[in-house]
């Protein structure tokens, strides 16, 4: 079995929470640490199913499941980096505010990753 069963209703709630708490934190303190570690932790719990599965290839029923694990956390990965965006465009627009109180001017340019991504689609 896998160590985090994806395949599991009460494991999927518990990341559901986590998601939605680490959410609301990088709303309230408009940075993107919180989605940038939740997106490091998924991305190696996919790297650890990837190794499970290469490792226990000849058992079926654990390849399915493994399948199903990896399907579902994708799905979080993906959520994740979106939100990781969104909390990116937050603390982009709170550095343009702090940098135009202090100087008049504001002298970087930022590209906003999320409007970047969309223009692309």
């Amino acid at each position: 079995m896998p160590f985090i069963d994806f395949t599991d209703p009460l494991i999927i709630l518990v990341a559901l929470i986590v998601f939605v708490f680490l959410w609301i934190l990088s709303h309230v303190s408009k940075s993107n640490t919180a989605p940038c570690i939740e997106l490091f932790a998924y991305l190696l719990i996919l790297v650890t199913y990837t190794v499970e599965m290469i490792t226990h290839s000849t058992d079926a029923n654990l390849v399915v499941t493994l399948s199903e694990c990896i399907a579902v956390n994708e799905i979080f990965i993906f959520v994740t980096f979106l939100n990781l965006l969104w909390a990116d465009r937050l603390q982009l627009e709170k550095e343009k505010k702090a940098e135009s109180k202090g100087k008049g001017k504001v002298e970087k340019n930022y590209e906003d990753g999320l409007d970047v991504l969309f223009k692309k689609v």
